[in-house]
C-alpha cells in the first residue's frame, strides 16, 4: 500500500502548491488617465485659416482606464474526488480482508469434504485422535525424563533467583515480591512465568502438595502429569533404587 499512499500524498502536495500559487500569485494592473491634444494656429490670414481648418480634426480628448491581469495564466487545480480515494483504499481493504478471512474460509474445506465423504471424515477424526493420544503420552514421558535429568544435574535449585527463594521461604511476608519479574516463579515443565496478580496466579498455578517439595506447576502441566509431581516421583524412584541396591549387596554377601 506504500505505492498508492505515496502517489496520493504527492497529488495532495501538488494540489496545495498550485492552489497556493493561484491564490497568492495573481497580479493585476490598472491604468487610468487622460490624453488631451489641442492644436492652436495663431494668425488671421488666409493661410492661417486653411491650416486651422485642416488641424481642427486632430484635436481630441480621451479618458483612459485599462486593467491587465495574469488570471488566465494562473493554474486552475482541481482536488481529486473522494470517489477515487474510496476506490483505491477500499480495494486494498478488501484484499486485506480476504487475506485475513482466508485462513477461516480454508477451514470450510473440511466441512465440505465431511459432508460429501462422511466415512472418510470419520477415519480422519479417529486417526487424529489416536495420533494426539500418542503424542500426549510421548510428551509426558519426555517431560518427565527432562525433569529427572534436571533434578539429577541439580539445576532445579540453581534456576531460582534470590527474590524467588525469599518468596518460597517466607510466603507470608514476602508475597508482595511478585511485582518484580525476577521474583516470579516458573512452571517446572513449560517454563511459563506466573502472572503479577495473586488471585490470577492462584487460578493458573499451583505448588506441589508435598511440604518439603517446592516444585511449581501451571494448571495445564499439572493436569497433563496426572497431578503427580515429577520431582517427588523421581526422589521416590531414587530411594527405591537405593534400597534395591542395598538388598542386592546383602544377598550377594550372604551367598
Amino acid at each position: 500500500m506504500l505505492t498508492p499512499i505515496a502517489f496520493v500524498l504527492m497529488d495532495m502536495l501538488l494540489y496545495e502548491a498550485m492552489d497556493l500559487v493561484r491564490r497568492h500569485a495573481r497580479i493585476e494592473y490598472t491604468q487610468t488617465g487622460k490624453h488631451d491634444l489641442t492644436l492652436r494656429v495663431l494668425g488671421t490670414g488666409f493661410l492661417a485659416r486653411i491650416v486651422r481648418s485642416v488641424l481642427r480634426s486632430f484635436t481630441f480628448r480621451q479618458r483612459l482606464r485599462s486593467v491587465r491581469s495574469n488570471t488566465v495564466c494562473l493554474p486552475q487545480p482541481h482536488r481529486l474526488q473522494r470517489y477515487y480515494y474510496y476506490k483505491i483504499f477500499g480495494s486494498y481493504l478488501a484484499i486485506w480482508l480476504l487475506i485475513f478471512v482466508g485462513s477461516y474460509t480454508q477451514r470450510l474445506q473440511r466441512a465440505i469434504c465431511a459432508y460429501f465423504y462422511p466415512k472418510r471424515e470419520k477415519k480422519r477424526v479417529l486417526f487424529l485422535y489416536n495420533e494426539t493420544l500418542k503424542r500426549r503420552i510421548g510428551m509426558a514421558r519426555h517431560l518427565k525424563a527432562a525433569v529427572r535429568r534436571k533434578a539429577r544435574e541439580h539445576r532445579l535449585q540453581v534456576e531460582a533467583s534470590f527474590l524467588a527463594a525469599l518468596r518460597v521461604r517466607c510466603p507470608r511476608w514476602c508475597c508482595w515480591l511478585r511485582v518484580f519479574r525476577s521474583a516470579r516463579r516458573k512452571c517446572l515443565v513449560c517454563s511459563e512465568t506466573e502472572p503479577c496478580s495473586r488471585q490470577r496466579g492462584r487460578r493458573l498455578f499451583m505448588d506441589c502438595p508435598t511440604a518439603t517439595c517446592h516444585a511449581f506447576y501451571c494448571k495445564v502441566c499439572w493436569g497433563e502429569s496426572g497431578e503427580i509431581c515429577y520431582v517427588c516421583s523421581f526422589e521416590d524412584d531414587s530411594d527405591t533404587d537405593d534400597d534395591t541396591g542395598v538388598e542386592g549387596s546383602d544377598a550377594s554377601d550372604s551367598d
